[in-house]
């Protein structure tokens, strides 16, 4: 799937409810994760009016942390494209699914997500080199750089030494935060593992695009949408309620409140699970207090967002 299954969430959202006007667009606040070209059909979509026109009102941004990387690759990310998202309470994180994964089996603070389409399931990066390095099979016993770890790039760098019969831990050095030019020209790793984004400066730095690892056809969960969990069962869930199917409306609406549960658990200063959770006790569940207790508990988080408050009111709450 490609661009079309972004419509894929906005045709969840209005089903949910009635057709709105560009007063009542439903807020909604998408993570486009790094600076990379595969992100230019969302900066598109909102440019052209297509996200209003389906009744939302996206807000997308990058992380600083992503601002910064961009900016070690070369790249100037205006600021007002740029939000601190410490607690990466994004209803759509635009990225990869395979660095999600590990950070969901790595890391406690890690938002539970649900990959609901991606856009790439085979690696597609270039490894470059500089251009003492004559072929693949010289890399044998070299430095090669990759973004993150857990990142695709970082996956297509172990996948590329097993594909060559090394060792990854023992035949060739991996190194993080390396897939920028200037860490080949500076002397600090011998080749990367690249986007087309990065690839194209580094011919503007003269090295050499050594493999294309799109022909061993390695598999990933490469950028997609990935929903948090929570507010996407609650969203389906308020769907089922309103088209009438009661039976699917209650399961949803179990898991959806099990999973907020278990979010202010870990986390009670967190403001999103109060304002989800009173939502679904609001619209599906039909109890009145415990909904108004949980928007008392938001509230008193002092993070409220014109985002989480447009989903409340439209409850009336």
């Amino acid at each position: 799937m490609r661009f079309s299954s972004v419509m894929f969430l906005a045709g969840l959202m209005i089903a949910s409810g009635p057709a709105q006007t560009q007063e009542t667009l439903t807020g909604l606040e998408v993570s486009l994760g790094d600076v990379s070209l595969n992100k230019v059909p969302f900066l598109v979509a909102a440019d052209e009016g297509i996200y209003a026109k389906h009744g939302l009102a996206v807000h997308q941004y990058i992380t600083p942390y992503a601002a910064d990387k961009a900016y070690h690759q070369g790249l100037d990310v205006p600021p007002e494209y740029v939000k601190d998202d410490s607690v990466d309470d994004a209803h759509i994180a635009v990225g990869g699914g395979t660095p999600m994964i590990v950070r969901m089996t790595r890391d406690v603070r890690a938002t539970d997500r649900v990959i609901i389409a991606t856009f790439e399931n085979r690696v597609r990066n270039h490894i470059v080199s500089s251009w003492e390095i004559d072929s693949p099979e010289d890399l044998k016993g070299k430095r090669l750089g990759y973004s993150n770890d857990g990142a695709v790039t970082h996956l297509a760098a172990i996948s590329f030494a097993r594909l060559m019969g090394w060792d990854p831990h023992r035949d060739i050095s991996l190194f993080g935060h390396g897939n920028t030019p200037s860490a080949i020209t500076g002397g600090k790793i011998d080749a990367f593992v690249g986007s087309v984004l990065v690839r194209s400066l580094a011919a503007q730095a003269n090295l050499k695009d050594l493999v294309d690892l799109s022909q061993y056809e390695i598999a990933v969960a490469g950028s997609g949408l990935n929903a948090e969990r929570g507010w996407l069962l609650a969203l389906v869930a308020d769907q089922a309620q309103r088209t009438g199917d009661t039976e699917s409306a209650g399961t949803l609406s179990t898991a959806a409140l099990e999973l907020l549960d278990r979010a202010v658990e870990l986390d009670p200063a967190l403001a999103d699970p109060y304002a989800y959770r009173a939502v679904v006790y609001a619209e599906l569940v039909g109890d009145a207090d415990r909904a108004e207790e949980d928007v008392e508990a938001y509230k008193a988080t002092g993070q409220t967002r014109d985002d989480l408050d447009a989903i409340l009111a439209q409850s009336g709450l």
